[in-house]
């Protein structure tokens, strides 16, 4: 852990914060390879062996790319390059998150307000329910079964 990471726990904000564990569980996958592979038929090849791609692909299959290189081929390090160039895509990745969890706060109220208003129209359907059946309306107790169901399910995709 960082320690401006420390730092900042030491801080004890409750607020939501895109954290180094947010950046992890973001990705999905990592591939590594150098210039010199990732570009065989390119003319000028002198110096493509020395920078190393990072390509990360976050969950939601965006990709991000880091770089890293080197002036001498005799500081050529494949293990550092590729560390370099890691944390070269993971500090682009930060923004994003920072945008996407902003946006999540930016609509938060709006998310909150639409599924209070599922949860009554699905507690109206639970009970209208047993009231349809009892009076003989089976279809209509199914449907609002059915109704309940459905108002339900867009709550919890609202809450994701």
């Amino acid at each position: 852990m960082s320690t401006i990471e420390q730092e900042i726990q030491q801080r004890a904000s409750v607020a939501p914060r895109v954290t180094p564990a947010d950046i992890e569980a973001a990705i999905a996958a990592e591939y590594y390879t150098t210039a010199d592979r990732a570009f065989r038929d390119t003319p000028a090849m002198q110096g493509m062996q020395l920078l190393t791609l990072c390509v990360l692909v976050l969950k939601n299959g965006f990709t991000i790319t880091g770089t890293s290189a080197c002036a001498s081929p005799e500081n050529f390090d494949a293990d550092i390059g590729r560390k370099v160039a890691r944390a070269d895509a993971v500090r682009q990745v930060w923004p994003l998150l920072g945008y996407a969890l902003r946006d999540k706060l930016h609509h938060a109220p709006a998310v909150a307000a639409a599924v209070a208003q599922l949860q009554i129209s699905a507690s109206n359907c639970e009970t209208n329910a047993p009231i349809h059946a009892s009076e003989g309306r089976h279809e209509q107790a199914e449907c609002s079964r059915a109704n309940g169901e459905s108002y339900r399910t867009a709550i919890e995709r609202l809450q994701a």
